[in-house]
């Protein structure tokens, strides 16, 4: 049996884990329905597709207009416009939540390695990774279209692993998502969820070791793990 501790690796999801990235979208998304004439929608209606990366994100946003204006749209030019929208000026104002400078700055100190594993593209990811000034904390960034198939298959996950040496039951996942819960589990790896992102419920993110809601319980629970709870086969 492995415990917590003995973690040499954390892989980080990141939108809704390390950086609130939603209300950005949501805004950049809105902006170019608006402009087009279409109806712009809420943070609840879009957040379901937030884990599936930019592309699906802005699809749901076309899925969800009545149908016959949707037919009308023009899909393709609309979406280049809400990326260039994105990229130029909500990038740069998403927050990261609480805790989580000083979180990896932590883990960091316990040498242990870290890495992002996100169905995000890698441009934007690292964009806002620098922009948050933490892009220094991590080893490995994977992004979608680097691994054969994205989350919630293991693939992108595994990619992590090998790229930083690290046996899946050295690893831990820490997510928001089913797509991060599912991921984690298909590669053998542990699964910590984050509790403050983008999941509507928490029977969403099991199996899981643990569920927190502030990055400070995380450090807690690397550097004092309760034998009830850091046990896995």
């Amino acid at each position: 049996m492995k415990t917590i501790h003995q973690f040499k690796t954390v892989v980080f999801d990141l939108d809704g884990t390390l950086l609130d990235t939603l209300p950005s979208l949501v805004n950049s998304a809105n902006a170019v329905l608006k402009q087009a004439g279409a109806q712009t929608l809420s943070q609840a209606a879009l957040r379901p597709a937030l884990s599936q990366g930019l592309h699906a994100f802005f699809a749901q946003a076309l899925a969800l207009q009545p149908p016959q204006l949707s037919m009308t749209l023009p899909t393709a030019k609309l979406e280049l416009k809400f990326q260039q929208r994105y990229c130029a000026d909500a990038l740069i104002g998403a927050p990261l939540y609480e805790g989580v400078e000083h979180m990896l700055h932590d883990l960091r100190a316990l040498g242990i390695s870290l890495a992002v594993c996100t169905n995000r593209d890698p441009a934007s990811a690292r964009t806002l990774l620098i922009q948050a000034n933490i892009w220094s904390y991590f080893d490995v960034l994977v992004g979608l279209g680097d691994a054969a198939r994205p989350k919630p298959a293991a693939d992108p996950l595994w990619l992590v692993l090998e790229q930083l040496q690290c046996d899946p039951r050295q690893a831990l996942m820490v997510g928001d998502s089913w797509a991060d819960a599912q991921c984690a589990e298909a590669a053998g790896v542990a699964f910590a969820a984050h509790t403050y992102g983008y999941a509507t419920h928490i029977k969403e993110l099991q199996p899981s070791l643990w569920a927190f809601s502030h990055y400070h319980t995380l450090v807690q629970h690397l550097k004092h793990p309760m034998p009830s709870e850091v046990q896995y086969g």
